[in-house]
C-alpha cells in the first residue's frame, strides 16, 4: 500500500490479468488471495525475469519495489510480455494433466515458471542456476517434460523418497520454500526435466 509507482501497477495488472490462476486453478487459494499472496507470486515472477531466481518472501519483494520505484512504465513492458508468454505456455502445456499436482501450488508453480523462462532465455543467471547454466536458452521439450514432471509430482505425492532419483526435489519441497537453499535443487530438477536435448547429443 505504500507504493503507487509503475512497479506496483505492473504487478497489480498482471495479477488481475491472470485471475484464472487464482479463481479457477487455485494456484493460490481463495484464502491466501485475500491476503494478497497472488500478488506476491506475480511479483516473484517479475523479480525472476528481471534479476534471476533468488531468495523470496515479502522482505525481498519490498526491496524490489523500493529499488524499482523510479522506473517508468516502459521498464516493465518487456518483463510483462515475457511473463505473459511463459504463463500462457505453461497453462497450454500442463493445465490438463497437472492442475491437481504440486506444480499448481504457488511455490512449485514459480519454480516451473522460472525453469521455462530460463530455458527460453528470458531469465538472467543467478545463484539458483549455477548448476544448470549450460541449459540457458536451450528450449523446452514438452513431450519429454510431461513424463518427467509426472514422475516429480508423483514422488512429492508419495512423500517417502529418501534415496530415489527425485529425493532432492521432494526434500526441498518440504523445506522453507522461499529460500534459495530450497529453490535451487527444485529449479535444477525442473530445468533438467523439461529441457530440450542438444541436437546430436
Amino acid at each position: 500500500a505504500e507504493f503507487s509507482e509503475p512497479v506496483k501497477w505492473a504487478i497489480y495488472d498482471a495479477a488481475r490479468h491472470w485471475s484464472v490462476l487464482w479463481g479457477e486453478l487455485k494456484v493460490v487459494s481463495t484464502r491466501d488471495t485475500v491476503r494478497l499472496k497472488h500478488t506476491t507470486l506475480i511479483a516473484e515472477m517479475f523479480i525472476s525475469l528481471d534479476r534471476g531466481l533468488g531468495d523470496g518472501g515479502e522482505t525481498q519483494i519490498t526491496r524490489y519495489y523500493k529499488q524499482k520505484r523510479k522506473e517508468d512504465d516502459e521498464y516493465f513492458v518487456h518483463l510483462r510480455e515475457n511473463l505473459d508468454e511463459v504463463v500462457a505456455e505453461i497453462l497450454d502445456q500442463t493445465r490438463e494433466d497437472f492442475v491437481e499436482s504440486t506444480f499448481y501450488d504457488a511455490p512449485n508453480f514459480l519454480i516451473l515458471f522460472a525453469a521455462v523462462a530460463f530455458l527460453k532465455g528470458y531469465m538472467p543467471a543467478s545463484k539458483a542456476s549455477e548448476g544448470v547454466h549450460e541449459f540457458s536458452g536451450r528450449g523446452i521439450d514438452w513431450e519429454k517434460a510431461s513424463g518427467n514432471l509426472s514422475a516429480l509430482a508423483q514422488a512429492v505425492d508419495e512423500g517417502a523418497e529418501e534415496q530415489g532419483p527425485h529425493s532432492q526435489f521432494v526434500s526441498a519441497t518440504k523445506s522453507t520454500l522461499h529460500r534459495i537453499s530450497s529453490r535451487k535443487p527444485r529449479f535444477e530438477a525442473v530445468v533438467k526435466a523439461i529441457a530440450a536435448d542438444v541436437a546430436g547429443a
